[in-house]
């Protein structure tokens, strides 16, 4: 009887393995549950110019939800609706004006978004779909803003006629003291 219960516990693991299925190394793709491959923009210095933040799955996600990412400034939604590519891993969220300067944003993947067969989202990206707990996020932080040019100080309108009156005198001098 034990050797009965054991059999379809291998029977599995073979018709997994022959499926294309078996260990890959990371948790996520051995268990099937959807995760979020990469954010961009990441990093630091960041250029304000950004038009889109882009969420890569590593699936075809269910594309009738437009609202699983959000672009944040603090409490402050900057961007939630994105567009999809034609295969279901890429969302697109579409910013309407520049990013600020010298600031922090994060992007937070709801945890109610699935992939095209209806299973959760793993946020964190260890494998187990963990629901509300399970948030995935990515922050990035903008450039400083360029330096400002510096002009040079505005001359005094006094000091400007003293130099016209004394290259006049100069002048005057020169052509009256000049033997003829």
């Amino acid at each position: 009887m034990r050797y009965l219960l054991a059999l379809p516990g291998i029977l599995l693991a073979v018709a997994g393995a022959a499926l294309g299925g078996g260990p890959s190394g990371d948790p996520a793709h051995e268990t099937g549950v959807p995760h979020v491959e990469s954010i961009e923009p990441t990093g630091q210095d960041v250029e304000v110019e950004v038009e889109r933040i882009v969420v890569e799955f590593s699936e075809a996600m269910n594309t009738s939800l437009d609202d699983v990412a959000q672009l944040r400034h603090g409490e402050e939604v900057v961007a939630d609706h994105g567009t999809w590519n034609a295969a279901g891993t890429n969302l697109t969220l579409e910013l309407a004006e520049h990013l600020e300067y010298n600031t922090t944003y994060t992007v937070f993947v709801n945890t109610t978004a699935t992939n095209a067969t209806g299973t959760l989202l793993d946020g964190d990206g260890d494998g187990i779909q963990e629901g509300a707990d399970d948030v995935h996020e990515a922050t990035f932080h903008t450039a400083r803003p360029p330096p400002i040019p510096t002009q040079p100080a505005p001359l005094n309108p006094w000091i400007v006629l003293g130099i016209v009156l004394v290259t006049l005198l100069v002048i005057y001098a020169a052509v009256r003291l000049r033997p003829d």
